[in-house]
């Protein structure tokens, strides 16, 4: 959505959206997944849903390069 509305749209959609990302029963949201043992294939998932996790949360402002 930051890509295809205007800056001040984009804040107003996502105050709807999600209104407080940092409460307490949304932190799974925020909280890295726990990867116990890099040496299971079946666990290293987890490293591309914690990748896939913070490119979701970077909710910079339009136009802020990395």
């Amino acid at each position: 959505m930051r890509d295809v509305l205007a800056e001040e749209e984009f804040s107003n959609w996502f105050a709807r959206f999600l209104p407080d990302p940092f409460a307490r029963h949304l932190a799974c949201l925020h909280t890295p997944a726990d990867l116990s043992d890099r040496t299971d294939g079946r666990l290293a998932h987890l490293d591309g849903l914690n990748l896939s996790r913070a490119l979701a949360g970077d909710i910079r402002p339009p136009g802020i390069g990395a």
